[in-house]
């Protein structure tokens, strides 16, 4: 026989209601278990929840399926607020997340640019929370909400892009480290880069079929796809400068024989 509690409260971000869509949710995560309870989003300002009497963490999540740019959102994947939250019996149970404001200027090399796709993140120092900064739509300047802390800055090429999209290639290219944000601050992105080209062959070969294709790869889980081994063609790829490994790889089953 489970007796739930049955919680009400208000969600807000800075301490007030907010219309900002998309919104974000707040959830009761059972940090044993991975059990969890959804209580309501910002858009709302309010709730009604029935869960399970036990110990949770409260934690924020930013949950829209797309990636926009704006109005401006605190679009952190996962931030805890509270840790060992105790829900014993019905009652009231407020969700907050404080904010500041982080916004700034977007550069390519050092020069103001229009480029489109590409997103900016922030990544925690401190635990597996990250921030949506910005999606890179033409504008060259970005503004959001950010959760106070310590950070790492990222630029993550669109996924399932055509290689070559978007302002750099690269999956997971670290820009900066250690960013403290404790109040309203300007930040300010450069995107170092540079251009690659070459040609891509077999055994000396260029050939018109065939899969597989050309990685780059470093430490950090970054990699840039340079192309399709069996495209027959030159490659152009503009990446962030560094050291990298390069690969041969295949994402699916290949006819040609050619396996690793």
């Amino acid at each position: 026989d489970v007796k739930p509690a049955r919680l009400t409260g208000k969600l807000t971000l800075n301490g007030a209601a907010t219309g900002i869509s998309p919104r974000g949710t707040f959830w009761l995560v059972d940090p044993l278990t991975g059990d969890e309870a959804l209580l309501g989003d910002t858009y709302e300002s309010s709730y009604s929840a029935a869960v399970l009497p036990k110990k949770y963490d409260l934690v924020y999540r930013f949950t829209a399926l797309s990636l926009p740019t704006t109005p401006i959102g605190a679009r952190h994947t996962s931030r805890v607020i509270r840790r060992n939250l105790a829900i014993e019996a019905s009652g009231t149970l407020d969700a907050n997340l404080d904010v500041v404001t982080v916004s700034g200027a977007v550069t390519l090399g050092g020069q103001p640019t229009n480029a489109t796709g590409g997103t900016l993140w922030l990544v925690s120092t401190s635990s597996s929370d990250e921030v949506l900064l910005h999606r890179l739509d033409g504008t060259g300047s970005y503004s959001a909400f950010v959760a106070p802390g310590t950070y790492d800055v990222y630029y993550r090429a669109t996924p399932n892009v055509a290689p070559g999209a978007g302002p750099l290639g690269n999956s997971n290219a670290k820009l900066m480290s250690g960013v403290s944000v404790e109040a309203d601050r300007a930040l300010d992105i450069d995107l170092p880069s540079i251009t690659l080209q070459g040609w891509l062959t077999v055994n000396g070969v260029r050939l018109v079929n065939g899969t597989g294709s050309v990685i780059l790869r470093r430490a950090g889980g970054d990699s840039v796809v340079l192309g399709a081994a069996g495209s027959g063609s030159r490659y152009s790829a503009r990446l962030v400068p560094g050291s990298y490994d390069v690969y041969f790889g295949l994402g699916n089953p290949d006819p040609s024989g050619r396996v690793n």
